[in-house]
């Protein structure tokens, strides 16, 4: 593997991973040439509506109800952290292949994935004990309505 033209740098902080395109953002030195930033913004930008619609087709058809703002906050919370730190991973991850010779293509995808899945997991599982402690009570009925009609024996 060999690195985009122009463009070598293994290492970078999240600030310009994600907007040092952004000549105003001069945290990171914004302005400077980077070519994944845009699509890292439009990738984070899409979670919203996408997962707006997921969680209230979720809670139609399972509980037949709406989410409460406070469910519906902490889980766009978590979505948001888990997507930024892979996206940010996924430039380090990539970038460092390259400078090993690796290719990303077929050797990224698994680690992305599995630290995707521990973070999303993370970081959903204190979104329910944060709202648990807060008294929110838009996933009270989950279990009932799950299990209704489980519990008959079917004789033959």
């Amino acid at each position: 593997g060999t690195f985009p033209e122009g463009d070598n740098k293994t290492c970078q902080t999240p600030c310009s991973a994600l907007c040092g395109d952004i000549s105003a953002c001069s945290k990171c030195g914004g302005g400077i040439k980077q070519p994944h930033a845009m699509p890292a913004r439009v990738l984070l930008s899409l979670l919203f509506p996408g997962h707006i619609l997921f969680v209230f087709i979720i809670f139609t058809v399972k509980i037949m109800s709406t989410p409460s703002f406070l469910f519906l906050f902490f889980y766009l919370i978590a979505a948001t952290i888990q997507v930024a730190v892979l996206l940010y991973l996924c430039q380090l991850l990539v970038y460092w292949m390259w400078s090993r010779g690796t290719d990303p293509d077929n050797a990224a995808i698994p680690y992305l994935t599995a630290i995707g899945d521990l973070i999303g997991t993370s970081l959903l599982a204190l979104a329910f004990l944060t709202l648990e402690a807060v008294g929110d009570t838009s996933l009270e009925n989950l279990e009932d309505i799950h299990h209704v009609g489980h519990n008959k024996h079917v004789r033959c």
